[in-house]
């Protein structure tokens, strides 16, 4: 929100967003807390709910409690859904033209976002992803077909799978690579007008005592911050390690806009022309995105989207 939003303008020089960002053309977006809605959607469910209280006027609705005022934010909106991640919080941002200007579409397309440098990317298991999803091979197809449309058949020919076992695996393996060419093509349109690098990432390190639930969602914050000494994991030397790697990465880039210093694997800013993303945990270097025929076929897919 504050890359995009002009009132944000010149108060930060740089922006870390964690799991943050997806391409505007991914539909995935729709269930996450960035599927804004329109200003008149939320006029309307505000006026729904402000009634629902008995409150019609804006001196009622100061006078509720902040935890009246609180009740039904973690509802979900199921007047909108992602093709295989659900429904968004009902409350979430606004394009309101205001705080919200534009969309995001339009906002990369016209370089207004604020240029600063960028850091950004995912976890492994997270947005589709996990360890065990159980899937079959039926809902499998029935995803594919739901999600992918005519490109279905072309999408169950990249990522075969003819076992309950195997659809599994795949469930995973198009999950972690669509997000990650997702994550790229943000960058690209970012840094095209904005002349500020962007530096991807992709957590694949598993917490101690978390071998259910994999590189989960905000597995690596403890890590960024180098905190391992404020939880009661049985943290290892290996994850200390890692945190002091990773966490000197990102003191790097607040200080100078660049992850990069003396004695760490150099990490790559985003190049429209070299598809990769910079692996972070177990191992710290370049990784592709995926296999060259799986990311053309995302950009494909991600091309004939509607656009947030």
């Amino acid at each position: 929100m504050l890359l995009n939003s002009p009132l944000a303008t010149g108060l930060f020089h740089g922006a870390i967003m964690e799991s943050g960002v997806r391409d505007p053309h991914d539909p995935e977006i729709a269930a996450l807390p960035t599927s804004y809605r329109t200003k008149e959607a939320a006029e309307s469910a505000g006026t729904t709910w402000a009634k629902g209280k008995s409150a019609t006027t804006l001196a009622e609705l100061r006078a509720l409690s902040a935890t009246e005022v609180l009740d039904g934010s973690d509802t979900k909106d199921t007047t909108v859904t992602a093709p295989t991640l659900g429904n968004p919080p009902s409350f979430r941002p606004v394009l309101d033209g205001y705080v919200l200007a534009r969309t995001y579409e339009e906002t990369l397309a016209r370089g207004l976002q604020n240029a600063v440098p960028v850091l950004t990317g995912g976890n492994k298991d997270e947005n589709g992803a996990s360890p065990g999803t159980d899937t079959t091979v039926a809902k499998f197809r029935a995803m594919a077909g739901t999600k992918y449309g005519d490109l279905a058949e072309e999408f169950l020919a990249l990522y075969p799978a003819t076992t309950d076992a195997e659809a599994d695996e795949q469930t995973n393996a198009s999950a972690r690579d669509s997000g990650r060419v997702s994550v790229h093509l943000w960058g690209t349109e970012f840094a095209r007008h904005a002349n500020t690098p962007v530096y991807t990432y992709w957590w694949e390190h598993v917490p101690p005592g978390a071998s259910s639930q994999g590189a989960y969602h905000t597995s690596e914050i403890v890590y960024v911050f180098d905190s391992l000494y404020a939880t009661d994991k049985a943290w290892t030397a290996a994850d200390r390690e890692i945190a002091k790697t990773l966490s000197a990465y990102v003191v790097n880039f607040v200080e100078h806009g660049d992850p990069n210093g003396r004695g760490l694997a150099h990490w790559p800013a985003n190049d429209p022309h070299r598809p990769a993303t910079m692996e972070v945990g177990d191992r710290f270097g370049r990784m592709e995105l995926a296999d060259a025929e799986k990311v053309a076929f995302f950009r494909r897919y991600y091309a004939a989207q509607r656009a947030w």
